[in-house]
């Protein structure tokens, strides 16, 4: 269901903000104007963010030399592409 509601609290000013409508996620499938969009908010995060996007899954047996890209980014230091799992 594309159902969804989101809560935004400021503790600070104890405001609470309420959203409600349909969500549409964007993965590697998208094109056009969304692709661009998702592509976009991949390069806007920081590198330990873009890196975490390689990281094994939580629990899972590793052995071996670590794979995940510093920072996200290739031997040159250009981003890499976003991953299947980096949802917009």
């Amino acid at each position: 269901s594309p159902a969804c509601e989101m809560v935004w609290w400021f503790s600070k000013s104890s405001e609470q903000y309420r959203i409600s409508g349909e969500l549409e996620l964007i993965g590697d499938e998208a094109e056009g104007e969304r692709r661009a969009a998702r592509k976009q908010q991949w390069g806007n995060l920081s590198d330990k963010a873009r890196e975490q996007f390689y990281w094994h899954q939580p629990g899972a047996a590793f052995s071996g030399e670590p794979t995940v890209p510093a920072a996200g980014r290739d031997a040159d230091g250009r981003v890499l592409e976003p991953p299947p799992d980096f949802l917009l």
